[in-house]
């Protein structure tokens, strides 16, 4: 898990576009990129979001 949602947030995958995805707020991505905060405290809800965007992201790039 940690590991698709490290690769997501290492993406060109605007944080517009995940919080629009996913519900996770700009600014915690923002702040995670950044190095501001850590995956260790984001919510479990909060990461299940990201971590099935990762996972619906990586199989639309692998079927286009």
């Amino acid at each position: 898990m940690r590991k698709e949602i490290e690769l997501l947030l290492s993406s060109n995958i605007t944080g517009y576009q995940i919080e629009k995805e996913t519900g996770v707020r700009q600014s915690t991505i923002s702040n995670i990129r950044l190095g501001k905060s850590s995956l260790d405290t984001l919510p479990f809800a909060k990461a299940e979001a990201l971590y099935n965007f990762a996972i619906n992201s990586a199989d639309d790039t692998k079927n286009k």
